[in-house]
């Protein structure tokens, strides 16, 4: 590729031309780049918008046109005639290809009409290419009519079509955005429509990243009825993208019109000028450390001059509002304000008093395992989901719900993880968050809740006592698990103190803790109350293993994880491999032709005192290790760890002879060794996983 220098003009604008040096193999779309950004005051659309024509033509009588082009000899405009003005662009060819090459396009070296100094400052010197810069914002018409969106109040499936959904910033698939109207959306719904439907309030949506938030209110956006009563309402939904410096603009206007567009956060006033007054602004993906000034400080001095007929929603990725939440400082309002603005969502809602405030808080919060199995009960949302489930249409419910409960020990209370990622892809996500976490403990009051802190994607929310008393949580027990095996048993109990309001998280602490001990220095096993003879667990690292997949014994010992959800099975593996000596046990192994003996023990971290257990499980976790002929299976452990109050209460699920009858003997047996089983409760030497909340936890019965 060669560099070369090319010149560009404005249309309409004389003064604003300039050049830029580019590789002749670059491409029309990043030409336009360059060019955007060698103008930053003047072009403040997308450079995407921008349309950029070849500034050569023939300068012969119309007549003699065609044979000129046909003889080579069209001619650059000049510099002098730019300085005069160009008023338009007919005649000149339009790069309408983004994709073409530069130079296949007739911009390469050598051919770019190069002059002489003299001629340079006589004004004869070539300009390559005309600008022509959309208004502050290029409105696209869509070809698709996009009339308000009525929802069948009997379905809890909301559907909202592909052509409607396009450059909402949303996840959209071939059949467009797929909606389970579970309860938070109903109270989202009825937030919405008591503030910019009865009123006019501004009402902001907070909540976890991953639950529905844009989505819920990005319906309703397409349910409002803009036309009738005498008032032509607008609808514009504005993404403010984390990946982008522009903002993405629908606007819904008339029966059934659909406009999008692209610009700058610095051209939203002038946008939000050429709206008229009856409209309603949906803000979406708000992060306020990036957007408070150049968003919402114009949303709302536009706001200001007509507030009855501007109204303002704004989805943020906020978890709260925190200290920016002021009710003390917000005026009143009506509840009801005279307008003609309506939706097709039915709410059956009357408001409380006669007055709100003007500003409004609505936090949705995250999905439970209850949401989620009453969700997929419904066949469609089923059918839609499936293939992020690992399932099949013809299962039973029985093995749908036990594939939901598989993918929520990875995705939590995330829909968005739960429905449209596959369970590697969270995984990956949720390990790339944990990775840029350095102290998680130091960064829970700094930065859990703050508007795109990665922190906010690990941890959940649930309803508490009143609003402002919520209770956080971790977003799953896959997550859970990995903070463990990351944080010090002395840090995790700052996390245990923040956790403590939410008691369903005890369970999640207590194996986050056994795993934390394991990693960052020992987990001491006490029997009985007492210390089991020195027994002490440990290790450096605790690999990853799927339990469906073989495993590769590298090492001559290691402690392992499992990636998947097994109720009832075991959260941690840990093998021994050894050769043969010569006792006599051992020279019979040898004898039967084995040549490595090996000690597997397997763990179940649990606070109840009859933990559920399912031998299948366990079954097929020994068959992988077995796999080898050569490997005699010496010794299974299967161990319960639990809290030292509850070992004396606590009930063996399995005995021996069952346990070697159904879970080894199908998959070792040998008429000459035998396999040492062990089943036994264990405690951790200390209780720090609990929160020390001054408060004495009462006994379960």
């Amino acid at each position: 590729m060669v560099e070369i220098s090319l010149s560009f003009a404005v249309v309409g604008e004389p003064q604003a031309g300039s050049g830029v040096k580019i590789d002749d193999g670059a491409k029309v779309w990043e030409l336009k780049e360059a060019i955007a950004d060698k103008l930053p005051k003047r072009i403040k659309c997308a450079a995407v918008d921008l349309q950029l024509f070849l500034a050569k033509t023939s300068k012969k009588e119309p007549k003699e046109e065609e044979e000129a082009k046909s003889d080579g000899r069209e001619e650059w405009l000049t510099q002098l005639d730019a300085r005069q003005g160009v008023s338009g662009t007919s005649g000149y060819k339009l790069l309408l290809n983004t994709d073409e090459v530069l130079r296949d396009v007739g911009l390469r070296s050598g051919g770019l009409g190069e002059v002489g100094p003299a001629e340079r400052a006589a004004g004869k010197g070539p300009v390559h290419i005309l600008v022509e810069v959309p208004g502050s914002c290029a409105w696209k018409l869509a070809d698709a009519k996009c009339p308000l969106l009525a929802f069948d109040p009997k379905s809890p499936i909301i559907r909202i079509p592909k052509a409607y959904a396009e450059g909402s910033g949303l996840y959209v698939g071939e059949d467009g955005v797929v909606l389970y109207l579970r309860k938070d959306v109903q109270e989202e719904w009825t937030a919405l429509w008591k503030s910019v439907v009865q009123s006019y309030a501004t009402l902001w949506i907070v909540g976890p990243p991953g639950t529905g938030k844009s989505c819920a209110a990005f319906a309703f956006a397409c349910s409002l009825r803009r036309v009738g009563g005498g008032e032509q309402w607008k609808v514009v939904w504005i993404h403010c993208s984390k990946r982008s410096r522009l903002l993405s603009c629908i606007l819904f206007s008339g029966d059934d019109e659909k406009r999008t567009c692209t610009f700058k956060r610095s051209l939203l006033e002038d946008v939000l000028k050429s709206l008229n007054d009856y409209t309603v602004v949906f803000i979406d993906g708000y992060v306020k450390d990036r957007d408070e000034r150049k968003v919402m400080w114009p949303c709302r001095q536009w706001r200001k001059k007509e507030k009855e007929r501007r109204r303002i929603v704004v989805v943020s990725s906020m978890v709260s509002m925190g200290k920016d939440w002021r009710p003390d400082l917000y005026r009143d309002i009506p509840s009801i304000a005279p307008s003609s603005l309506e939706s097709s969502v039915v709410i059956a809602s009357a408001p409380e008093s006669n007055t709100m405030q003007e500003e409004q808080l609505f936090t949705m919060f995250s999905w439970t395992l209850e949401d989620y199995q009453e969700a997929l009960k419904n066949d469609e949302l089923f059918e839609h989901v499936k293939n992020n489930l690992t399932a099949r249409s013809s299962v039973t419910m029985e093995s749908r719900m036990e594939s939901l409960e598989e993918k929520f020990f990875v995705a939590g209370g995330s829909a968005r993880m739960m429905f449209d990622e596959s369970t590697e892809s969270a995984m990956d996500s949720l390990l790339s968050a944990l990775a840029r976490v350095e102290d998680l403990t130091q960064c829970l009051t700094s930065t859990f809740g703050r508007p795109g802190s990665v922190v906010n994607r690990l941890f959940s929310l649930h309803p508490g006592a009143c609003l402002y008393l919520s209770k956080p949580g971790i977003l799953s027990s896959f997550v859970a698990r990995e903070i463990g095996i990351r944080t010090g048993p002395a840090k995790l109990q700052a996390l245990a103190q923040w956790l403590a309001t939410n008691p369903a998280m005890d369970g999640c602490m207590f194996e986050m803790f056994f795993f934390s001990s394991l990693t960052n220095g020992s987990a001491v096993i006490l029997s009985e109350g007492r210390c089991n003879e020195g027994e002490v667990w440990t290790s450096n690292f605790v690999a990853r293993f799927d339990p469906d997949r073989e495993i590769r014994l590298y090492l001559p010992h290691q402690w392992f994880a499992p990636t998947k959800w097994n109720q009832g099975g075991n959260d941690a593996v840990f093998y021994e491999l050894k050769g043969l000596d010569n006792t006599e046990c051992d020279r019979s192994a040898r004898g039967a032709g084995f040549t490595m003996k090996i000690f597997v023990r397997i763990v179940q971290v649990t606070r109840s005192e009859t933990p559920s257990f399912k031998v299948e499980y366990y079954k097929d976790l020994l068959t992988r290790f077995t796999v080898r002929q050569s490997m005699w299976l010496h010794a299974v452990e299967v161990c319960f760890v639990a809290p030292s109050d509850v070992v004396s209460e606590f009930t063996l699920p399995v005995d021996e002879a069952t346990f070697r009858r159904e879970g080894v003997e199908p998959v070792f047996h040998s008429k000459i060794v035998a396999t040492d089983i062990c089943i036994r409760v264990v405690a951790l030497e200390n209780e720090m996983w609990r929160p020390k909340v001054g408060l004495k936890r009462f006994k379960r019965n």
